[in-house]
């Protein structure tokens, strides 16, 4: 059986979806599939997902989710930092740092561990400046690829 990771927005929806349909008192049909939530639909006939096969496959995780079996994982999600390109002489990144100090806009480096970590890479691209990048990190802040 496969295990899919999801977000925790997709189990919210799909949660709240069997409960407002009372899913868990009766059977699925055509039509309760018809008022999928738009997080739950967008993963079902997700563009990358090509293939009508996989697709099925995400249907069918979704009744066995319905009928009490372990399908989903909840995927911890990620936090963005603002890193510097290249590492110092002493092989250290620098991270962007706001110093409320002098205001909650300045920002300089530090190559410790009190980095901002932000929800959004929209939001760290804001703070982005030259010769820093955005980079995706894991809930125990490795780099994710």
């Amino acid at each position: 059986m496969n295990r899919y990771k999801v977000t925790q927005a997709f189990m919210d929806a799909l949660t709240n979806w069997e409960n407002i349909n009372n899913l868990n008192t009766t059977f699925i049909i055509g039509d309760d599939i018809d008022i999928f939530p738009d997080a739950v639909r967008r993963w079902w006939l997700n563009s990358v997902v090509s293939n009508y096969k996989e697709r099925n496959e995400r249907l069918i995780a979704i009744i066995q989710w319905l009928n009490g079996e372990d399908v989903f994982e909840v995927e911890e999600p990620h936090k963005f930092v603002v890193r510097s390109e290249k590492k110092d002489r002493d092989g250290d990144y620098w991270y962007i740092e706001i110093n409320n100090f002098y205001g909650p806009n300045f920002m300089t480096g530090t190559c410790d561990a009190r980095k901002v970590l932000f929800n959004t890479r929209e939001e760290a691209e804001k703070c982005c400046v030259p010769g820093y990048e955005v980079i995706e990190i894991d809930a125990d802040g490795n780099e994710v690829e």
